[in-house]
């Protein structure tokens, strides 16, 4: 069967670029590891510092100050739905962070 070099040159690409899709410890480095368990590691929303807020994407300085302030005021945070509450944290923004956070007692 005689293959033209188009097609050598196409299954080459498609080879090469055919890396794993899966994270797996074999396939990723120590930094790589280290990250990959900060991005799921959920953060306490009733116990957490301006810098850790400042984190979580979608969260401001501003936000993340009017959180603690909301928590001084208030207490302990109960329900996430009370974040609505907040200037600036409306539905779609509670929506956006809302698995970033547990609620820590």
């Amino acid at each position: 069967m005689k293959r033209s070099i188009f097609s050598l040159i196409t299954l080459t690409t498609v080879l090469s670029f055919n890396a794993p899709l899966i994270a797996n410890e074999s396939n990723l480095s120590p930094q790589d590891s280290i990250t990959a368990n900060v991005s799921y590691t959920k953060v306490d929303i009733n116990d957490a510092t301006l810098q850790q807020l400042m984190q979580v994407k979608g969260l401001g300085k501003t936000k993340a100050q009017a959180i603690i302030d909301f928590r001084e005021t208030n207490g302990k945070i109960s329900d996430m739905e009370e974040l609505k509450t907040i200037k600036g944290i409306g539905k779609k923004t509670l929506a956006r962070i809302l698995e970033k956070f547990e609620l820590g007692q």
